[in-house]
């Protein structure tokens, strides 16, 4: 969809097969963007050209919960809810017709994952949480036990802290902040049911969270860290242009509606 001056026009529409995609989630870059459908694949999607290529096509056992891109947009990561973590490797797919990497795979018989992140700067190490009420990191199958379920987990860029999101039924979505290694340090009410999702943006000054109950927020994050967003992420921040896209038509019209005066 194209946003104009006062429309949103579409520009291009793929697959009817892809209605029921629940979870899709761009590249860092921006040209690419993984699409879970049918519960059971992972579509890579070239945004410019619209095309995916067949060895882009990664395999789910499950229906998948949420996707998070490698920094460098060569691999994501994503979780189902039939308790497993997987990892997948671009340049692998295009050798190979294969992008799972099973050297990686995180497995919880029982769990159903509602919500994972990728720690930075620790590759293919996630922070993932589920129905059994516990935090837990791939790499070393650690756990801390949480007093509700969480539905949502973001983590800073840095590193240093991370939001929890309550998705826990008849009971208000508050937004937890953790400090790494997993320790709580407050609490904040957001939403009035369980939060649906959570991102935090590339410099670490807003948390975005959705909830069941409709609502949007926008949180402000004060970061006392003097490095900034530090980490593998660095991004230059592009200032905000004072044009806005309106289409040819659009402007005809206008340019007769002048006449006519």
């Amino acid at each position: 969809m194209n946003v104009l001056s006062n429309s949103i026009k579409e520009f291009y529409c793929w697959s009817s097969n892809w209605k029921g995609c629940r979870e899709i989630r761009f590249s860092n870059g921006g040209h690419y963007f993984a699409c879970a459908i049918n519960n059971s694949f992972i579509h890579i999607v070239n945004f410019y050209t619209s095309e995916c290529p067949p060895n882009m096509i990664c395999k789910a056992l499950g229906k998948v919960r949420c996707i998070q891109w490698f920094d460098d947009d060569m691999g994501f990561a994503a979780a189902a809810v039939d308790g497993n973590v997987f990892f997948y490797d671009l340049q692998t797919a295009k050798e190979n017709s294969g992008c799972r990497n099973t050297d990686r795979d995180f497995s919880l018989k029982g769990v159903v994952f509602t919500g994972m992140c990728l720690i930075p700067d620790r590759p293919y190490e996630c922070l993932a949480v589920g129905s059994d009420k516990k935090m837990w990191t791939s790499d070393d199958k650690k756990c801390v036990p949480v007093p509700h379920i969480f539905s949502q987990v973001s983590i800073m860029n840095n590193g240093k802290a991370f939001f929890g999101g309550v998705g826990a039924e008849n009971r208000p979505g508050a937004i937890e902040v953790w400090k790494m290694p997993m320790e709580k340090v407050s609490s904040t009410p957001a939403h009035g049911k369980a939060v649906e999702r959570m991102r935090i943006s590339h410099d670490n000054s807003f948390l975005f969270s959705c909830s069941r109950d409709g609502t949007l927020m926008v949180n402000e994050i004060k970061d006392r860290d003097p490095r900034g967003i530090g980490g593998a992420r660095k991004f230059e921040m592009a200032n905000f242009s004072e044009e806005i896209l309106t289409e040819k038509t659009e402007m005809d019209g206008y340019d007769q509606q002048i006449e006519t005066l």
